[in-house]
């Protein structure tokens, strides 16, 4: 029997109306969209309800991997403001790397990708322990172009003309013979 032979014949659904059978049936799985678009082959219509719990099954473990790592990141961050305590942040370590482990297993992560944040979060917790402020945001430190020019334009006057002086001599002394030309 059909989905719809099935739904048809239910109490929920007496009018047979689709818009009903869907929002009853799917309604945690799909998107507006996939429900207005619905495939008419059996097949299909299982692909999309397949996919549509693997992507709440996904978003679970992707949920769960950002917030395990949110809460290991604030508390390693409070060990710049002195509030930092070991027997709370290894266990948070712990946690997020086994989050971020099981969702590179269930083929949610790849799996560099969840070894490249693990190592971060690694490496986070060692300098939070040796006593150094952690970087929060690795990216949000990092400085622009521009401004590591107007860095190096402050810094260069000073150093500008012994720097000069020196790439001058160097390249004379460095510079080849001319060619030899055919007469």
């Amino acid at each position: 029997m059909t989905v719809r032979g099935r739904l048809a014949r239910s109490r929920h659904f007496a009018n047979g109306d689709r818009h009903d059978e869907l929002a009853g049936l799917w309604s945690s799985y799909l998107s507006v969209a996939e429900r207005e678009s619905v495939a008419h082959h059996k097949s299909a219509i299982k692909r999309i309800r397949r996919n549509g719990r693997a992507k709440v099954r996904n978003s679970q473990y992707l949920s769960a991997v950002k917030t395990a790592v949110k809460k290991f990141r604030q508390a390693v961050l409070g060990a710049g403001q002195g509030t930092f305590d070991k027997t709370e942040v290894r266990p948070l370590f712990v946690k997020a790397q086994s989050a971020l482990s099981k969702a590179a297993t269930k083929g949610v992560l790849h799996g560099n990708n969840a070894s490249r944040r693990i190592g971060r979060l690694a490496a986070m917790l060692r300098s939070a322990e040796a006593g150094q402020v952690a970087q929060a945001n690795v990216k949000a430190t990092k400085k622009s172009a521009a401004a590591r020019r107007a860095e190096a334009s402050s810094d260069a006057p000073a150093k500008a003309p012994a720097a000069k002086a020196k790439t001058k001599a160097s390249s004379t002394a460095a510079k080849k013979p001319a060619a030899k030309t055919k007469k």
